[in-house]
């Protein structure tokens, strides 16, 4: 383990000579946006308006790398299960369900953080260390409080995941993990969703216009998803009366509060299950 540890810690020191990568300003979650090919690719999975039936099960192991030397795993369980119980549920209406491993990958680093590894495109380096092949990795870890998660996603072309490695993990900060939406949203990066307010985080700059007419060429690429302003609110029941945009506060792909947050559109749910059969399969348990 002390081997590992310092093969990463002389990655990130030589990473951190490069050009770091900017987290950008309002930002929470650093995956991609996917291009005007990868939107359409996603909207060809819903030709279909429905859900199969079978469900998808993917094995998953759970990896948590602290900078605490006498971190013990035990202290948290309790959570982390309660935790994969919530991922499940959520997931349910997109029959997906995740088999989590009993055993708990624990790695010790001082020095490396969320922020740290998005900003030195460290995430490959991680995975090739402690991850596996093939099984979703779960790495969860250290945050500066900038980060809430990351996923590693293509932009387009999504059937180079079967061939292109260091695409099988989610990156989850240490707090964020147990707030019961980080993972949810995380999750649905990994399985093709997007942010609903679109590739833009600043308030009322969606290119989604408020009637949604343009739905299919904006915004999360998705109809049944409303225009997304990723506008300032103080309650979940924020009267919209007033405004010409009439967002789902409630949904885990937005940036409102995670207290508003617990559901996914219909689209949305059909989205990850077809993502998940068309371009994540290579994962899924036989």
């Amino acid at each position: 383990m002390k081997k590992i540890s310092f093969l990463l810690f002389f990655a990130l020191s030589i990473s951190c000579a490069n050009k770091e990568i900017a987290i950008p300003e309002g930002y929470a979650c650093g995956s991609e946006f996917c291009t005007a090919s990868g939107g359409n690719s996603l909207q060809l999975l819903l030709t279909e308006n429905a859900i199969p039936e079978e469900v998808l099960r993917f094995p998953i192991q759970i990896i948590w790398i602290s900078n605490q030397k006498d971190f013990q795993i035990n202290t948290v369980k309790k959570n982390l299960n309660s935790t994969i119980h919530n991922l499940n549920t959520t997931l349910n209406t997109s029959h997906i369900a995740f088999n989590f491993s009993p055993e708990i990958k624990v790695v010790y680093d001082k020095k490396l953080t969320l922020e740290k590894l998005y900003r030195n495109d460290l995430a490959e380096y991680c995975i090739s260390k402690y991850g596996s092949n093939e099984k979703i990795n779960l790495f969860i870890i250290e945050s500066e409080g900038i980060l809430n998660g990351y996923t590693p996603v293509l932009t387009e072309r999504f059937d180079r995941y079967k061939n292109k490695k260091g695409y099988n993990s989610v990156f989850i900060g240490n707090k964020a993990v147990f707030n019961k939406t980080t993972l949810a949203h995380e999750i649905g990066h990994f399985f093709g969703l997007q942010h609903t307010f679109g590739k833009e985080v600043t308030p009322f700059s969606t290119d989604e216009i408020p009637t949604g007419t343009n739905c299919f060429s904006s915004g999360d690429w998705l109809c049944d998803t409303p225009a997304d302003p990723n506008m300032p609110i103080k309650s979940c029941n924020q009267n919209l009366e007033k405004s010409n945009f009439k967002p789902l506060f409630n949904n885990y792909m937005s940036y409102y509060p995670n207290v508003c947050k617990n559901a996914f559109t219909k689209e949305q749910s059909i989205i990850m299950h077809r993502f998940a059969y068309t371009y994540r399969n290579h994962l899924i348990q036989k």
